[in-house]
């Protein structure tokens, strides 16, 4: 703050009996705040008291004095220490703003005795933003509570650190400790996700289990081999920053006789596949969860049975639940297996499957609504946290800070009817504002509040039973008992509101004392105000945390300290309240509660045919004796929905391609043969898909698989098996004339143990069996296609399993599907960013991503989404089309032509610069002589002022001004007059605002910016008649106009590299003078169109340390003190500008 000018002024000190509120208790108010700052400039009458500074601590960090000399002892210390003016602190990440509330300041009355002086804080605005790694100024005013000693201001300059960096303190990997970077891990253990690491981390003060991600999770694990993982944390705001470490995993081999680890490939719930090591998301009308609904598939192993836990898995009220997967061991094939996932409820999760042509049967269209819901629904009894905890917690008073208490919940136990408990302390306050003897009551109706204090009977209302309502009495000096009303709580939103104010202010001495609380709703009476409305429409006046403490927003503290407990809805607030120090607002029930929901609406797509079944676990071979209990089973994804999966089994006498023949009977997934006679055949099963809506059929054919029965105890002859395939090779496309080259490969295992070879084959359609390709006898399988015209080319691979160990066949082979190769009319896709600056650009080709450069078919499309950095804005586009439904251009499309194409964007950076000017009447009122009070002349609870309030804003756009004004009325009384009205009148501790955006404008451009805000404001009384200058006979002296301000102007300037606002010290203009000439609205104005008005005892304070960042928005607050008997002007009004710059 800065002192402009300091005008000489009396201070009297008056008695101080007891003001006290804790919520809504005034006892006594001793004396008016202490000046002797620059923001409460001290009289040269003052007694010159100073009291000593010994402790400031920002949330909790004690801040260290700058000094110039080294002190000699300890008392040097603490003298130098409060004597500084400038204090410097480093708080952690986790603080991210400061309040008043997180400042804490010790004082003593001598540093001999050291006698504790009771001291309030205030800074100038509700809240400071802070910035990592950078230093902030603030300055804060601390008063003494009893008026004895002079306001002290300190500047405290604030740095918040870097998060945290994360110290791995221990890890384990597959419960081994593999804090070294190196971990050996048993054979059963075959893949590595995140699930199978604890990582116990610390930061700062803090130590911790953190889940870590895996890069490319989950990671294979071969036997004897060495694979190096990432391990990742993501940084959290406030607390740490990202984290990786390498660690090198060796897996055991599998020793003789040890069954094989099963190693999971695929996981589906419910038809829709899940991500290993990750949540898996179920529809979000999912209620239940059963073993059947989910499917594994192993490697080697396929398809095997798991159990679920717990069984079944119910989501309840919850949208998570956690599982565990289990396969129990089977010997002499695999070893038990177990997973822990979890899994969740998504609007955005449908099960939607493929025709043979890609169609998907759904067509999905993912909505974000808004929707309105009923406050006094969506404000339930498990908002934040559950409403018994109300029911659980007394209330206590811990401490009060002039007359201004504050309060905690706390685990207690309430006695008696009403519900009372003694407040811990017994005794809080200093001086002649201690009170003691402290009980608080709890009502939890309205009715009983009131049923032994005046016996009110509320109206009913079902939203009161929501509220408990309290009260508490106390003993203050002179013999005074205090029986005041507090808050009552919401326990379902946690808000706390004033239901009561008193009917009665009692003047002693100069000070208030509130006394007869009655309740919002009773019909007017002294000093109570009626409030048409229920209490809970009144504007909150402060919050509950889940810990129990409270937080009082600062307009109420303004509002007790000055007397003032009528039901509040402030038309300043333009949201409702938050809960933040700085997040005062309206009633959260005034309007619905506006949610953002995900709506997913589904269309049958008319291109669609019919799925083809997905096969999740093949059958398996039998060899076994005539006679003995056999099975093949099937396992395929279900069904979609309106369509019918059917099964039919066949066998075949040999592999070479003789006579299949259909067995009667097995038409389920789960085929029992006759083992009655000696066979030796191969099975499989056709699946058929039937679409019941329109008639369509596919069907699919299951792998082909031994079946031999030997008679008697007879020598079973074991075939090798087929090689599995894990991966198929995937087709692809080139274009016309290009020579880039494609790779096909393929995944195969031995299910055996036998060994893998492989032979390429092309074919020139889907149906020939092609020819082998030279030095095409691997995985993989690279070359350049002819794309001399289209055309479409057709590859497979045959996959040979050799296993000499077997007694049988020691070969059996497998064919992959075939890829196609379709040589097109294609053409490269470039994209990018105009300028690399201002966001990205992503472009999808059939839905899916794709690279710039990348080959499109002609005629296709390709859309283009733009996606803006903050503060920019699509400029424009190039080589495709906007979608016009699409107001921000976000989104463009491209309908490929015949040739390459060139797409770019172009984003431009566009900030919104919005304020409001508004006027806060702290206590600066208006002398009367109207109406009643002619022969009972008094200040009134307010003040008339006119005004015109100047913005400026200057850019490489042409300058933007605007001006918020109220004249006061010039009439005719025999001659011209200035006159009052309501119009032009401010009560105390309430604000007059221009519409919010008074001012609003958009700019890309930032060179040179700057914004002058200039006030020219003047006070008038309200005389006989509202006359500001004219009284009749009794009306007394005729007190003048005041001037408070003759237009002084307020720079700000924006630097564009910080992207910060801050205020031009240096070309501040304060005007300062004696007298002001009459303004021209009021020329030739009686009594005397010549005379001046006084600019007498004014001083204008202004934050100098304001800042303002892009995306914040922020309080400009000028402050004028007037102390002016001569036009009986006394008290503080602030002019604030509301600036956004978003």
């Amino acid at each position: 703050m800065k002192n402009i000018c300091v005008i000489k002024t009396k201070l009297i000190k008056r008695f101080a009996s007891l003001i006290f509120i804790g919520l809504v208790l005034t006892l006594f108010n001793s004396c008016r705040p202490a000046l002797g700052s620059s923001w409460y400039p001290r009289t040269s009458d003052d007694t010159g008291m100073s009291m000593y500074i010994t402790e400031i601590l920002i949330s909790d960090n004690p801040v260290i004095a700058v000094l110039s000399e080294t002190p000699i002892d300890e008392i040097d210390r603490l003298k130098k220490f409060s004597a500084a003016d400038t204090y410097i602190v480093t708080v952690p990440p986790s603080v991210d703003e400061i309040y008043v509330d997180n400042i804490k300041v010790n004082a003593v009355s001598s540093l001999s005795k050291k006698e504790p002086v009771l001291v309030d804080v205030k800074i100038n605005g509700e809240g400071t933003p802070l910035v990592p790694g950078q230093t902030v100024p603030i300055t804060i005013k601390i008063i003494d509570n009893a008026g004895k000693y002079s306001t002290i201001e300190k500047i405290i300059k604030i740095t918040q650190s870097e998060p945290y960096n994360l110290e791995l303190k221990s890890l384990e990997i597959c419960g081994i400790d593999a804090i070294s970077g190196a971990v050996t891990v048993p054979y059963k253990y075959s893949v590595i996700d995140p699930s199978k690491i604890t990582a116990k981390f610390k930061y700062g003060e803090n130590e911790t289990v953190i889940p870590v991600d895996i890069e490319n999770s989950p990671v294979e694990l071969k036997e004897n081999e060495t694979v190096n993982i990432k391990i990742m944390v993501k940084g959290k705001k406030g607390q740490y920053k990202d984290f990786q470490k390498d660690i090198s995993i060796t897996r055991e081999a599998k020793t003789e006789g040890e069954d094989e680890a099963l190693q999971l490939l695929e996981m589906y719930i419910l038809g829709i596949k899940a991500e290993i090591g990750k949540t898996a998301l179920v529809p979000e009308n999912t209620q239940t969860l059963n073993s059947d609904d989910v499917i594994l598939s192993f490697k080697k192993f396929g398809y095997i049975p798991a159990e679920i836990s717990p069984k079944p898995a119910v989501f309840g009220n919850e949208d998570i639940v956690s599982l565990k997967l289990s396969v129990a061991a089977k010997e002499g094939k695999y070893q038990a297996w177990e997973m822990d996932i979890t899994v969740k409820k998504s609007s955005e999760v449908l099960y939607n499957p493929i025709d043979k042509k890609g169609n998907k049967k759904y067509v999905i269209q993912i909505n974000t609504i808004l929707e309105n819901i009923d406050p006094f629904v969506y404000y339930d009894e498990n908002y934040e946290f559950h409403s018994s905890k109300f029911d659980d917690w007394v209330l206590y008073m811990p401490s009060m800070s002039g007359i201004i208490a504050s309060y905690k919940f706390t685990p207690g136990t309430w006695t008696g009817i009403p519900n009372v408990c003694n407040n811990v302390p017994d005794e809080i306050g200093s001086g002649l504002k201690a009170i003691d003897n402290i009980k608080i009551y709890r009502y939890k109706t309205r009715a009983d509040r009131w049923a032994k204090h005046g016996g009110y009977v509320p109206n009913a209302d079902p939203n009161d039973s929501r509220f408990y309502f309290y009260r508490f009495t106390a003993n203050a000096s002179a013999g005074i008992k205090a029986d005041n009303s507090m808050f009552c709580v919401d326990r379902y939103s946690k808000f706390l509101f004033y239901y009561s104010d008193p009917s009665y202010l009692k003047n002693i001495f100069g000070n208030i004392v509130p006394q007869n609380w009655v309740d919002y709703a009773t019909p007017t009476s002294g000093d109570h105000v009626q409030f048409g409305k229920p209490f809970y429409m009144s504007d909150p006046v402060g919050y509950v945390k889940e810990d129990g403490s409270v937080v009082m927003y600062q307009w109420i503290k303004d509002n007790i300290n000055a007397s003032n407990y009528h039901a509040q809805e402030n038309s300043i607030f333009t949201k409702p309240a938050e809960k933040k120090p700085n997040g005062a607002g309206f009633s959260p029930y005034r309007n619905p509660i506006e949610i953002t929901k995900t709506e997913v609406t589904k269309e049958i797509n008319p291109k669609y045919t019919v799925s083809e079944p997905v096969i999740m676990g093949q059958p398996s071979s039998i060899y076994a004796h005539v006679g003995d209990s056999v099975y093949f089973e099937i396992k395929v994804l279900p069904a979609p929905s309106g369509e019918i999966l059917s099964y039919q089994w066949y066998k075949r006498s040999k592999i070479d391609g003789s006579i299949d023949e259909k067995i009667d009977g097995a038409i389920q997934a789960k085929y029992v043969p006759d083992t009655s006679a000696e066979i030796d055949a191969y099975c499989y099963c056709i699946i058929q898909n039937k679409n019941t809506a329109n008639g369509k059929i596919t069907e699919v054919k299951s792998e082909e698989v031994k079946f031999r029965l030997v008679p008697g105890s007879g020598q079973i002859i074991i075939d090798a098996e087929p090689p599995k395939i894990l991966k198929q090779p995937e087709g692809a496309s080139a274009a016309i004339g290009s020579s880039e080259e494609i790779s096909l490969s393929v995944i195969a295992e031995s299910v055996d143990g036998g060994n893998l070879t492989y032979q390429w084959f092309k074919a020139d359609n889907e149906t020939d069996e092609g020819s082998p390709i030279n030095n095409a006898s691997a995985e993989t399988y690279k070359f350049v296609p002819t794309t001399a015209s289209e055309h479409n080319e057709f590859y497979y691979c045959v996959i040979t399993n050799t296993n000499t160990n077997v007694s049988g066949n020691t070969t059996a082979i497998r064919k992959s599907m075939r890829a196609k190769i379709a040589v097109e009319a294609l053409y490269s896709i470039i994209f990018s960013v105009s300028g690399d600056e201002g966001g990205t650009l992503t472009a999808l080709y059939k839905g899916k991503p794709i690279n710039s450069g990348d080959y499109v078919k002609k005629g296709d499309k390709v859309r283009f989404i733009a996606t803006p950095d903050a503060a920019y804005y699509i400029k424009q586009w190039v080589g495709a089309e906007p979608v016009s439904s699409m107001p921000d251009l976000t989104i463009a499309d491209l309908i490929v032509p015949d040739q390459n194409v060139f797409v770019s964007v172009a984003f431009e950076r566009r900030m919104r610069l919005k304020i409001t000017p508004k006027i806060y009447n702290e206590s600066l009122k208006s002398w009367s002589t109207a109406d009643g009070d002619h022969f009972n002349h008094k200040y009134i609870k307010g003040v008339h002022l006119a005004h015109n309030f100047k913005i400026k804003v200057e850019s490489d756009s042409p300058e933007l001004l605007k001006s918020w004004n109220r004249k006061f009325n010039v009439e005719n009384n025999g001659g011209k007059w200035i006159k009052v009205d309501s119009a032009d009148f401010v009560d105390t501790a309430v604000y007059k605002s221009a519409e919010n955006g008074f001012l609003d404008n958009i700019y890309n451009s930032f060179t040179n910016m700057k914004i002058t805000l200039s006030n020219h404001l003047i006070k008038a009384n309200r005389h006989d008649y509202w006359w500001a200058e004219w009284t009749t006979l009794g009306g007394g002296t005729v007190y003048p106009l005041q001037a408070i301000d003759d237009n002084s102007s307020f720079p700000l300037i924006y630097n564009e590299a910080s992207e910060t606002w801050t205020v031009d010290t240096a070309n501040v203009q304060i005007k300062q003078s004696v007298e002001i000439p009459l303004p021209q609205e009021y020329e030739g104005t009686k009594p005397d169109p010549n005379r001046k008005i006084s600019y007498k005892n004014v001083t204008i304070t202004y934050d100098q340390d304001f800042t303002l960042t892009a995306g914040e928005e922020k309080d400009f607050v000028i402050t004028y003190t007037v102390n002016n008997p001569d036009t009986k002007s006394e008290g503080t009004i602030k002019v604030i500008y509301t600036i956004s710059w978003k």
